[in-house]
């Protein structure tokens, strides 16, 4: 075998937007395939090196949009959203015989190139929108998977951090507007 693997970071995603009746199968599947397929196989590509090693930390970027929020033209991206979560909770019952543990992060709005292709002002209602008043930034999101990566982490598994600023909470924008 190469060299072992401590942590794998399952990182990949693609989020067309396509309304589901412009929706053809091809890219619903290709954003399975992206999305929710490469978690199981990069997973599964590094049992050998964990079972090996006896320990590894798998730690997973999934979304807020799915398994707790939808979005208009992303069903595909919200589903393979919520598919990796329901990996992540049979991958964490497998994964324990060789010490390793599975997580994930649930990131909310984050700043990106892609976001900020929207528009400073859609930016901006965007972030008055989340009780911390600001979109995330991506050292967010790194330091969230850094814990989980970690010894301190060691008795964490199977578990999601939504990382978002508050963004879920609110029930309303009137709840907004009040803090």
């Amino acid at each position: 075998m190469a060299s072992p693997v401590d942590i794998l970071c399952a990182n990949a995603g693609m989020f067309p937007q396509t309304k589901m009746v412009d929706m053809d199968p091809a890219e619903w599947d290709s954003v399975m395939a992206c999305n929710l397929k490469s978690t199981f196989l990069s997973v599964n590509a590094c049992i050998p090196y964990f079972e090996t090693a006896g320990t590894g930390r798998v730690v997973v970027t999934s979304s807020i949009t799915g398994p707790v929020t939808g979005f208009p033209g992303w069903a595909h991206y919200g589903a393979s959203k919520a598919g990796q979560l329901g990996f992540l909770k049979t991958a964490a019952m497998e994964l324990a015989r060789y010490g390793t543990t599975i997580n994930a992060v649930m990131p909310g709005y984050i700043v990106t190139e892609g976001l900020e292709g929207l528009g400073e002002d859609y930016l901006a209602t965007m972030a008055a929108s989340i009780p911390l008043k600001r979109l995330g930034r991506v050292e967010d999101i790194a330091h969230a998977a850094l814990f989980l990566a970690s010894e301190e982490a060691a008795y964490i598994t199977g578990q999601t951090i939504v990382v978002d600023g508050g963004q879920i909470l609110p029930e309303s924008l009137e709840a907004i507007a009040s803090i």
